[in-house]
C-alpha cells in the first residue's frame, strides 16, 4: 500500500488531489519543472523552509503535515473539499470526517487501483446479493464466515471502536 511517510509522497498526493500538472504547479509556485521533478523523485529531500511555506500556502495545507507528516493535511474547514469522492468507501470516509493518515493511505490505494476495480466489485455485490444495504450486509456476513483474515480484521476494528467509545464515555463522565 502506498504511504505518505516521505515528503515526496505527500507532495505528489497534494498535486494529484489538486488535479494540476507538474508543469502548471511549477509555474504557479514560480520554480523550475526540474526542481519539482527532483522533489517528487526524492532526489531533493525537501525544499528550504520559505519554499515549504509557499507550498503550504499554495495547497492550503498544514505546514507541519507537509514537512513531517504530522497531524491532518488540511485545516478542519477545508478537509471535506480535500477528499476524493470516487467510490462508496471514499463517500463513507467523507461522511465520517476522520482524516487520519491511515485514511489518506487508503485513498491513495484506491486511486492506484482505479475506480473501475471498485465499480466492478460493487456491481458484483449488487448482481449477486442485491443493490441495497441488506445485500451488502449479506455479502459481508458471508465474507466474515468464510475468511479468517477478514474476521480478524473486523473483530480488531470493533475492538478499536469500543475502545474509542469508552474513551469518549470517560470524557463525558468527567465533564
Amino acid at each position: 500500500m502506498a504511504s505518505l511517510v516521505e515528503f515526496k509522497d505527500r507532495l505528489q498526493w497534494l498535486i494529484d488531489n489538486k488535479k494540476i500538472s507538474q508543469a502548471a504547479f511549477a509555474k504557479e509556485i514560480q520554480t523550475g519543472e526540474s526542481r519539482v521533478s527532483d522533489w517528487l523523485r526524492g532526489v531533493t529531500k525537501a525544499p528550504q523552509r520559505k519554499t515549504l511555506k509557499k507550498l503550504s500556502d499554495f495547497f492550503g495545507c498544514n505546514f507541519d503535515w507537509l514537512v513531517r507528516g504530522a497531524g491532518d493535511p488540511f485545516p478542519p474547514s477545508k478537509t471535506a473539499t480535500a477528499e476524493i469522492k470516487t467510490s462508496f468507501q471514499a463517500k463513507k470516509a467523507t461522511k465520517d470526517q476522520d482524516n487520519t493518515l491511515a485514511q489518506l493511505n487508503r485513498l491513495r490505494f484506491k486511486q492506484q487501483c482505479g475506480s473501475v476495480f471498485f465499480d466492478d466489485f460493487f456491481d458484483y455485490i449488487a448482481e449477486n446479493y442485491g443493490e441495497d444495504q441488506e445485500g451488502v450486509t449479506t455479502f459481508l456476513n458471508e465474507l466474515y464466515k468464510s475468511h479468517p483474515n477478514y474476521r480478524s480484521w473486523e473483530e480488531e476494528k470493533k475492538k478499536r471502536e469500543n475502545d474509542k467509545n469508552k474513551g469518549l464515555d470517560n470524557l463525558s463522565a468527567e465533564s
